[in-house]
């Protein structure tokens, strides 16, 4: 075993730099540490001696083969937890992903049978690939408020399903490796920011209108999580302190009137018919009068609490993504204006309001569990004095 720290100074900062610029060439690793590529190449062996990079060309030690770290200098994993299904990655620190499974999950089972059944996974596909002992952190998201300090999720309505439940410390236990926690919806908003409609913009607020609402302020790819994690509680601010119970407790929660649910409850008022949100996709497709003045309204009351939202953050761009925002693009056109004549000019002037791009909750949110750790100081500091 050798230590890190007492590698000399130019190959940790090689390491370092091929760990956060992700795989490159040895000209590029010259001008990113400003040493000669002689001296590049002269590090590239004696860590390839030691088994820490490697090439990736055909030509043995040719100057055109691109230089990436190995395993050997240890791997992170991405584990989520979303409703019904557990799925994960494991990948190395530079952020490229080794391996990826899923496993379904019985809502049924109490909260830690399920956790374990994700600890199960992760032991299966480590074993695998003989990686166990280069595990040096994980990722866990969990589809419910977590304190991310002490994982202890907080009893009431809405996180039900992981009552009496600690996942963080059960994978802490279970690995023995530092465990990083995040809510699924912030990993969302972190993959819309990287991969979809968010990644021209430095600044992105994420919203998604679904079952709930929820959100994500991402600012140079780093999530405002707060202090125990409990930002981002977007469909729990209060629109109406008069207006309907919310599942939190509280009464007029956005979510009543912004999400799957509220829709159908609404339009069910108008139209008995109504049974479930296909309907309501069915009459908007129609143009059904009373379902679009119901969605006119959803955008009116998004608009009013998001002109709050833009003039306390300012962010550069307000992504809408979920099945609301699907189903008529004027919501987004309507909110925008809304915002443009409503806040602060500095605020309107400059913000936009667009659609959500991607379709794959479960393989993007795990590679953004996996990108959010590639971008922690701390996790690649882990790495490099193990």
């Amino acid at each position: 075993m050798f230590y890190m720290a007492t590698l000399p100074p130019n190959l940790y900062r090689l390491l370092r730099a091929l760990i956060e610029d992700g795989p490159t060439f040895r000209a590029e690793l010259a001008r990113a540490l400003d040493i000669s590529r002689t001296t590049v190449t002269n590090l590239v062996n004696q860590l390839e001696d030691m088994g820490l990079v490697e090439e990736e060309g055909r030509a043995d030690g040719s100057l055109k083969n691109g230089i990436s770290i190995t395993a050997n200098l240890g791997i992170v994993a991405a584990v989520v937890f979303h409703i019904s299904r557990c799925t994960l990655a494991i990948a190395l620190p530079d952020g490229r992903i080794l391996a990826t499974d899923s496993v379904s999950l019985d809502l049924d089972q109490p909260a830690e049978e399920r956790t374990t059944e994700g600890v199960q996974l992760l032991d299966k596909i480590l074993d695998e690939r003989q990686l166990r002992d280069k595990l040096r952190a994980i990722h866990l998201a969990v589809d419910t408020q977590i304190d991310v300090r002490q994982g202890r999720v907080y009893s009431s309505l809405a996180s039900a399903r992981w009552r009496a439940a600690n996942p963080k410390k059960i994978f802490q236990d279970a690995f023995g490796v530092d465990v990083y926690v995040q809510n699924t919806a912030r990993l969302r908003g972190l993959a819309e920011y990287k991969w979809g409609a968010g990644q021209n913009y430095d600044d992105v607020y994420y919203i998604e209108l679904s079952e709930g609402v929820t959100s994500a302020h991402i600012t140079d790819g780093i999530i405002h999580s707060g202090f125990h994690g409990g930002a981002g509680e977007l469909g729990h601010t209060v629109f109406d302190w008069n207006g309907p119970q919310c599942e939190c407790g509280n009464r007029g929660c956005l979510q009543q009137y912004v999400s799957v649910p509220a829709l159908v409850r609404d339009l069910k008022i108008v139209e008995p018919t109504v049974q479930d949100f296909e309907d309501v996709q069915r009459l908007v497709r129609e143009g059904d009068s009373r379902a679009l003045d119901i969605l006119d309204r959803v955008g009116e009351i998004l608009g009013r609490t998001l002109v709050n939202l833009a003039n306390l953050h300012d962010p550069e761009a307000i992504v809408i993504a979920g099945e609301i925002s699907e189903l008529d693009p004027s919501i987004l056109r309507s909110i925008e204006q809304m915002l443009c004549a409503r806040t602060l000019p500095l605020v309107g002037e400059n913000i936009r309001v667009v659609a959500g791009q991607l379709t794959d909750p479960h393989s993007m949110t795990v590679r953004a569990g996996v990108e959010s750790l590639h971008l922690n100081e701390r996790v690649i500091d882990q790495v490099l004095d193990f």
